[in-house]
């Protein structure tokens, strides 16, 4: 990491070239303060096929410590976003996360939320669908070959 002054005095806290060094996927470019999708992202890829991209810097070890967007909730997300909002000169994109037993009620709620901190756009509402029967993985797919 380097840590260096931006305008105004202010520290600026950037990876370095050989942090992300090697890095290929989702999140090599991840905005700041947005939380992380998923652990472990799965993208189908042509002729290779399933290809999954662990979140940055997530090892065995600090696994338990990464919490994915639909664990933290909105209310946590809109409220970073909020304390960020007053720093920035522009509009935020800001997506919130809910699971799939979410219902309107509880999208109204993170709306007036996110009103009432201040948020001018909220640019995505997504929902987590959980896997059909029979469609999920059943452990290591590279073990069941």
């Amino acid at each position: 990491m380097r840590v260096g002054t931006g305008a105004g005095g202010a520290r600026t806290v950037r990876p370095g070239r050989a942090d992300l060094r090697g890095r290929r996927g989702p999140g090599r470019g991840a905005q700041a303060g947005h939380p992380i999708v998923s652990k472990i992202e799965i993208r189908k890829e042509g002729k290779i096929g399933r290809v999954y991209y662990p979140a940055p810097f997530m090892t065995n070890d600090n696994l338990d410590y990464y919490r994915d967007a639909y664990e933290i909730g909105p209310e946590k997300i809109i409220d970073t976003y909020a304390a960020a909002t007053r720093h920035v000169d522009q509009g935020l994109s800001l997506t919130l996360f809910f699971r799939d037993s979410a219902t309107t009620r509880d999208i109204n709620r993170a709306q007036i939320h996110a009103w009432k901190k201040g948020i001018k756009t909220i640019y995505y509402i997504r929902l987590r669908q959980m896997a059909l029967e029979g469609t999920e993985v059943q452990g290591c797919v590279s073990c069941s070959l």
